[in-house]
């Protein structure tokens, strides 16, 4: 009997253990916003397009005005033309860089059914520490 009571006791405390970490995991941001540096983010942005050879056309920057967020949100829109998957390696060097970075959206369309580059207009987040 004392041998399974003793079971008993370290599997609690096993569990225990176990959810302390989750716990402590949970109450970790996923990544540390930075403070909001504006010519950083135009320097990142043109250049990882220079790198991946991506023209950028009419960006445009907002800063959203939510004063009940922990966080500033930065808008970018801008509009490119380039082949799908250099775009995508783009976003993923651009999100590797700056992992601060979010693609919300993205809008493709081609000039003709022959045509292999793609107009995509997209629209990103920075996110940034209102500290």
């Amino acid at each position: 009997m004392p041998k399974q009571q003793l079971r008993e006791a370290i599997a609690k405390i096993e569990q225990i253990k176990q959810e302390r970490k989750q716990a402590e995991a949970l109450s970790q941001p996923l990544i540390q916003l930075p403070a909001f540096d504006s010519a950083k983010l135009v320097q990142t942005l043109n250049t990882v397009a220079s790198d991946m050879q991506v023209g950028l056309e009419e960006v445009s920057y907002v800063l959203d005005d939510n004063t009940n967020q922990a966080y500033l949100r930065y808008r970018i829109s801008f509009g490119v033309l380039s082949r799908y998957p250099v775009l995508k390696k783009m976003i993923s060097h651009l999100q590797e860089q700056s992992p601060h970075i979010l693609l919300d959206g993205i809008s493709c369309s081609r000039e003709d059914i022959i045509s292999i580059d793609l107009h995509c207009e997209l629209v990103l987040s920075a996110y940034f520490s209102k500290a």
